[in-house]
C-alpha cells in the first residue's frame, strides 16, 4: 500500500494513458518491421510486405487505433502468424466482416465488395441541432458537439461553424 507522499514512475505505456495510443503503435510497427514490413510512403498506418528474394508486393497490414485489417499471400499469412506470436489479437474475421463502419464482403472470385449500406441506414438516427452558433448532435439518450459540418438548405449550401 502507497503512503500519500509516495510516487511511483511508470516504465512502459498503461492503458488509459494520453500516449498508450501512440506507444502501442510504436510497439507494432517495430513489430512489423522486425518481420520485414515497411511503413507506406503513402500512409504511415499501412505496412506493405514484399518478398526478400523476389521484391513482390505480398501483403499489406493498416492499422487503425487497435483493429488492423490486411490481405495477402500464404507467405504474408506466415509472417502474420508470426506477428500474431508476438501479439495475441483478439477476433479475427475473414470474407464477410464490418471494419470502421464499412462491410466488406470478399466474393468466391476474391473479389472484394466494400459498402456502409448499414452506416447509412443508422445515420436518421442522428438529429442535429444549432444553439448560439454551436452544434450538437443527439444519437438516443446521448448528446454530442459535433465538429463544423454543411447542409443543404432550401436557399442552397449553408456552413454551419462550431
Amino acid at each position: 500500500k502507497m503512503r500519500p507522499n509516495e510516487v511511483l514512475r511508470l516504465l512502459k505505456g498503461a492503458y488509459g494513458r494520453v500516449d498508450a495510443p501512440y506507444l502501442w503503435f510504436m510497439e507494432l510497427k517495430r513489430g512489423l518491421e522486425s518481420l520485414g514490413f515497411t511503413p507506406s510512403p503513402f500512409d504511415p498506418c499501412a505496412f506493405i510486405l514484399e518478398h526478400p528474394k523476389s521484391g513482390m508486393t505480398e501483403g499489406i497490414v493498416g492499422a487503425h487505433v487497435d483493429d488492423g485489417l490486411c490481405c495477402g499471400s500464404e507467405f504474408f499469412q506466415r509472417r502474420l502468424q508470426a506477428l500474431a506470436d508476438m501479439f495475441p489479437f483478439g477476433s479475427h474475421k475473414k470474407r464477410n466482416f464490418t471494419f470502421t463502419g464499412l462491410r466488406i464482403e470478399q466474393q468466391p472470385d476474391n473479389s472484394i465488395h466494400i459498402n456502409q449500406t448499414q452506416y447509412i441506414n443508422d445515420y436518421h438516427q442522428f438529429q442535429f441541432q444549432e444553439t448560439n452558433k454551436v452544434v450538437w448532435v443527439t444519437k438516443g439518450t446521448k448528446l454530442y458537439r459535433a465538429a463544423p459540418f454543411f447542409f443543404q438548405a432550401e436557399d442552397g449550401i449553408r456552413d454551419i461553424s462550431v
